[in-house]
Protein backbone atom coordinates (compact mmCIF):
# COMPACT_ATOMS: atom_id res chain seq x y z
CA UNK A 1 0.00 0.00 0.00
CA UNK A 2 1.03 3.21 -0.71
CA UNK A 3 0.03 6.72 0.60
CA UNK A 4 0.44 10.37 -0.95
CA UNK A 5 3.02 12.58 1.37
CA UNK A 6 0.79 15.36 1.39
CA UNK A 7 -1.44 13.42 3.49
CA UNK A 8 0.67 12.88 6.50
CA UNK A 9 1.81 16.16 6.25
CA UNK A 10 -1.48 17.86 5.96
CA UNK A 11 -2.75 15.87 8.54
CA UNK A 12 0.22 16.74 11.04
CA UNK A 13 0.03 20.19 9.81
CA UNK A 14 -3.44 20.29 10.10
CA UNK A 15 -4.00 18.93 13.75
CA UNK A 16 -1.17 21.08 15.32
CA UNK A 17 -4.12 23.58 16.74
CA UNK A 18 -6.06 20.80 18.19
CA UNK A 19 -3.37 19.66 19.83
CA UNK A 20 -2.00 22.87 21.20
CA UNK A 21 -5.32 23.40 22.47
CA UNK A 22 -5.53 20.22 24.22
CA UNK A 23 -1.78 21.21 25.79
CA UNK A 24 -3.15 24.44 27.25
CA UNK A 25 -6.07 23.08 28.85
CA UNK A 26 -4.38 19.80 30.11
CA UNK A 27 -1.93 22.05 31.73
CA UNK A 28 -3.81 24.46 32.98
CA UNK A 29 -2.37 27.06 31.03
CA UNK A 30 -5.14 29.10 29.86
CA UNK A 31 -4.12 32.14 31.32
CA UNK A 32 -0.55 31.70 29.25
CA UNK A 33 0.36 34.06 26.66
CA UNK A 34 2.78 32.48 25.57
CA UNK A 35 0.65 29.14 24.67
CA UNK A 36 -1.91 31.10 23.48
CA UNK A 37 0.79 32.99 21.20
CA UNK A 38 1.85 29.94 20.09
CA UNK A 39 -1.27 28.35 19.59
CA UNK A 40 -2.22 31.15 17.34
CA UNK A 41 0.95 31.46 15.35
CA UNK A 42 1.92 27.24 14.78
CA UNK A 43 -2.28 26.68 14.57
CA UNK A 44 -3.00 29.07 11.84
CA UNK A 45 0.26 28.24 10.19
CA UNK A 46 -1.00 24.45 9.81
CA UNK A 47 -4.48 25.89 8.55
CA UNK A 48 -3.43 28.08 6.31
CA UNK A 49 -0.67 24.86 4.99
CA UNK A 50 -3.77 22.51 4.71
CA UNK A 51 -5.84 25.35 2.70
CA UNK A 52 -2.48 26.19 0.29
CA UNK A 53 -2.07 22.46 -0.54
CA UNK A 54 -5.59 22.50 -1.86
CA UNK A 55 -5.36 25.26 -3.87
CA UNK A 56 -1.86 25.00 -5.14
CA UNK A 57 -0.87 21.86 -4.44
CA UNK A 58 3.11 21.17 -4.79
CA UNK A 59 3.79 18.03 -7.22
CA UNK A 60 6.36 18.02 -4.46
CA UNK A 61 4.25 16.15 -2.33
CA UNK A 62 1.95 14.44 -4.82
CA UNK A 63 4.05 11.22 -5.01
CA UNK A 64 3.37 7.72 -3.33
CA UNK A 65 5.31 6.61 -0.79
CA UNK A 66 5.64 3.25 1.28
CA UNK A 67 4.04 3.14 4.92
CA UNK A 68 7.03 2.73 6.29
CA UNK A 69 8.58 5.97 4.73
CA UNK A 70 5.33 7.44 5.31
CA UNK A 71 5.52 7.09 9.24
CA UNK A 72 8.74 8.47 9.11
CA UNK A 73 7.39 12.13 7.34
CA UNK A 74 4.64 11.92 10.23
CA UNK A 75 7.19 11.15 13.12
CA UNK A 76 9.27 14.18 11.61
CA UNK A 77 6.59 16.64 11.86
CA UNK A 78 5.88 15.59 15.32
CA UNK A 79 8.79 16.77 16.20
CA UNK A 80 7.40 20.38 15.86
CA UNK A 81 5.32 19.57 18.29
CA UNK A 82 7.69 19.55 21.02
CA UNK A 83 7.81 22.87 21.97
CA UNK A 84 3.63 23.27 22.29
CA UNK A 85 4.84 20.84 25.04
CA UNK A 86 7.40 22.69 27.04
CA UNK A 87 5.67 25.69 26.94
CA UNK A 88 2.09 24.17 28.09
CA UNK A 89 4.00 21.41 30.38
CA UNK A 90 6.29 23.94 32.07
CA UNK A 91 4.54 26.96 31.70
CA UNK A 92 7.27 28.95 30.00
CA UNK A 93 6.20 32.33 29.53
CA UNK A 94 8.44 34.41 27.12
CA UNK A 95 9.52 37.98 27.51
CA UNK A 96 7.08 40.96 25.52
CA UNK A 97 9.82 41.31 23.21
CA UNK A 98 10.19 37.60 22.40
CA UNK A 99 6.75 37.79 21.79
CA UNK A 100 6.53 40.53 19.37
CA UNK A 101 9.98 39.09 17.14
CA UNK A 102 7.96 35.82 16.98
CA UNK A 103 4.58 37.35 15.18
CA UNK A 104 6.67 39.39 12.92
CA UNK A 105 8.77 36.83 12.01
CA UNK A 106 5.99 34.78 11.44
CA UNK A 107 3.71 36.85 9.53
CA UNK A 108 6.71 37.72 7.00
CA UNK A 109 7.96 34.31 6.47
CA UNK A 110 4.07 33.31 5.84
CA UNK A 111 3.90 35.69 3.67
CA UNK A 112 7.30 34.73 2.06
CA UNK A 113 6.86 31.18 1.84
CA UNK A 114 3.23 31.37 0.30
CA UNK A 115 4.67 33.81 -2.46
CA UNK A 116 6.96 31.68 -3.34
CA UNK A 117 4.87 28.20 -3.70
CA UNK A 118 2.60 29.85 -5.55
CA UNK A 119 5.72 31.55 -8.02
CA UNK A 120 6.91 28.22 -8.17
CA UNK A 121 3.95 26.86 -9.39
CA UNK A 122 2.98 29.31 -11.76
CA UNK A 123 6.28 30.10 -12.90
CA UNK A 124 7.06 26.23 -13.59
CA UNK A 125 4.37 26.54 -16.16
CA UNK A 126 6.07 29.48 -18.48
CA UNK A 127 9.45 28.38 -20.62
CA UNK A 128 12.10 30.97 -20.61
CA UNK A 129 13.36 28.76 -23.25
CA UNK A 130 9.62 29.68 -25.35
CA UNK A 131 10.13 31.46 -28.78
CA UNK A 132 6.36 32.57 -28.52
Amino acid sequence: MRIKQKYMIDFAKGVTWLLVLYLIYYYNQADNLTAWVYFCLHGSYGIMWVSKSYIFPDKTWESKVGIPYALLILIGLVLYWAPAYIITSSGHQASLEIIVLAICTFSIGVFLSFCFGYAKIHLSKISIWSNN
